[in-house]
């Protein structure tokens, strides 16, 4: 898979499972803390987790995908609506911190003391926002057909962002509309296995045709 700028994407979580929320700690002077699911992982027993990206075909975040980007420590950033001015955390600093469990990858940011991050604290509390994103490079997927059903399986990506968002791209996440997102990337790797697909199948038939022509010689010899 590319690790090109280019081919970085985002998708938006809205699981009623795992909302974006406020924690605060005991007394009034606790800091809050903003968290939720930045991504939910394919569950069979829940088709909310399963996500169409155009008529006949469906994504897939399948458990175990952020291990590699938790393990080599990927400097992710916490943003709201994926903006690079909007900064609420970072896991180099430490101010987030991101795990991965059973329903996907979660997230904990301690917010800095800004107009930024008071307002998102307050439009969280009330509601106004309870889904979450995430943007990433996949770095490895899997296609398949089944009953008639085109299936993309993310397994890996690089991540960059994660964080609280008005729109999001999944509808199965913590804050998503899957509608809004540009399936560019996803359309290059759908494209790239349709063209292995059919290499494949020019080479099973170019051996075939070897193999009836050397029959062919060998019963003529026979003769």
């Amino acid at each position: 898979m590319s690790t090109d700028a280019k081919d970085v994407v985002r998708r938006f979580t809205d699981n009623k499972l795992a909302r974006c929320k406020v924690e605060r700690g005991e007394g009034d002077d606790a800091p809050a803390r903003i968290a939720g699911y930045a991504s939910v992982f394919y569950d069979a027993d829940d088709p909310g987790t399963e996500f169409e990206i155009w008529p006949g075909a469906v994504e897939r975040i399948m458990p175990g995908t952020f291990t590699r980007a938790l393990a080599e420590k990927d400097d992710v950033m916490g943003l709201f609506n994926h903006s690079g001015d909007k900064v609420l955390g970072r896991t180099e600093s430490g101010t987030m911190r991101l795990k991965q469990d059973k329903v996907g990858l979660f997230y904990e940011i301690d917010p800095p003391d800004t107009p930024t991050a008071a307002e998102v604290i307050q439009l969280v509390e009330r509601g106004d926002v309870d889904g979450s994103s995430f943007a990433f490079i996949v770095t490895d997927d899997e296609w398949r057909t089944e009953e008639e059903v085109e299936i993309r399986e993310i397994s890996g990506v690089r991540l960059f962002d994660v964080g609280p968002v008005v729109w999001p791209a999944y509808k199965a996440s913590t804050t998503g509309l899957r509608g809004l997102v540009d399936c560019t990337e996803a359309r290059s790797s759908h494209d790239a296995w349709q063209a292995a697909l059919e290499e494949l199948a020019t080479a099973r038939r170019a051996a075939r045709s070897k193999s009836r022509s050397r029959q062919r010689r060998l019963k003529m010899c026979r003769f």
